[in-house]
């Protein structure tokens, strides 16, 4: 086993202990906070988009299937 190897099973060992999983829980959730609040208003936007792009797909698949629309 090299010192690599031996490095990196050490890292992964202390990251997985739960006091240090808490210490990380608590020192990067301002930073995903801050993170989410500026992703927020692109988020809704496309929540949006996509919400009314299902509504035109189900009123064209309407057209579609009941009918013509000059009728």
């Amino acid at each position: 086993m090299t010192f690599r190897e031996k490095l990196i099973k050490e890292c992964i060992e202390v990251i997985n202990r739960d006091d240090v999983k808490k210490e990380l829980h608590i020192l990067f959730r301002p930073f995903l906070k801050v993170l989410f609040r500026s992703f927020s208003p692109y988020i809704e936007l496309l929540i949006l988009f996509l919400g009314t792009n299902f509504i035109l797909i189900c009123v064209l698949l309407y057209y579609v299937k009941f009918g013509n629309i000059y009728n």
